[in-house]
Formats: structure tokens, sequence, C-alpha cells
């Protein structure tokens, strides 16, 4: 099963997380917080949101998702 998730958001996270292999450790990691987010946010968040909430800099997430 996909853990909540809707099959069809898993079906395509899971084939372009398989498709770009240039993704660092690093990278899947911030990735998973942000999709994690995302995923459970009860409306949509900027990149700016993300970041205070994640405490990441904005400009990494920005790198990741432009990655997909």
């Amino acid at each position: 099963m996909t853990d909540g998730l809707d099959p069809v958001y898993h079906q395509v996270i899971t084939t372009a997380l398989k498709e770009n292999k240039t993704l660092q450790n690093k990278k899947l990691h911030i990735l998973d917080r942000v999709l994690a987010v995302i995923g459970l946010a009860g409306e949509p968040l900027s990149v700016t949101a993300l970041s205070v909430l994640l405490e990441i800099k904005a400009h990494h997430i920005v790198q990741v998702l432009l990655g997909l």
C-alpha cells in the first residue's frame, strides 16, 4: 500500500525519483521532508513557508524540486 498517499501521486513521485539518478543523498533527504510537509499541509505552501518550517534554505528546496 502507499501509506495514505494517493496511488497516482505515489506512482509519479516514485517514477520521478527512479528516473533522476543524479539526486545526492542530501537532496533526497530534503525532498523527502518537503514532500512530507506538502502531503500533510492543509493548504498550498510557498517555498518560503517550507523553508521556515523545515529550516532549510529556500534555494535548496527550489534546486531539489526543479530536479524532478
